[in-house]
């Protein structure tokens, strides 16, 4: 009797695996995320960056991360360090109302953007017809 139970390659289980990682975003995750980015940002061989201290590879992410901000990027980014995880939900939630009244906002202008499209164009008046061929100057012909 042949067994019928279906059977999954390891390149499926390893994909699930890797799917589980990403959903769960464990620590071991989130060291091998970050020797990617590493390898990626400063051109070094992932094998290369497996070698290095996680230490290492977080401070000069980082480094490269806060380069590329603004000033005031970095102030706001410091300001959050800062906060406790109960000031980070209240931000957060104050965000989040910020976004929403914007977003009804946005969709309020588009609305009113849409709705004088659609109006009918109104007819131009013609100019009136002020000349006459006494006005012409004479041929010179």
């Amino acid at each position: 009797m042949a067994d019928s139970t279906p059977r999954r390659s390891v390149f499926e289980d390893i994909q699930i695996i890797a799917l589980a990682a990403v959903e769960d975003q464990t620590w071991e995750y989130a060291t091998r995320n970050a020797c990617r980015k590493y390898s990626e940002v400063f051109h070094t061989p992932l094998r290369d960056v497996d070698d290095l201290p996680i230490t290492y590879i977080l401070q000069h992410l980082f480094e490269h991360m806060f380069e590329n901000m603004t000033a005031d990027g970095r102030a706001v980014f410091a300001s959050r360090l800062a906060m406790t995880e109960g000031e980070k939900d209240s931000a957060d939630a104050r965000a989040d109302e910020d976004d929403a009244w914007s977003a009804e906002e946005a969709a309020a202008e588009a609305a009113k953007n849409a709705a004088v499209k659609s109006a009918a164009p109104e007819p131009m008046a013609l100019p009136e017809a002020s000349l006459s061929f006494d006005d012409l100057p004479p041929d010179r012909g």
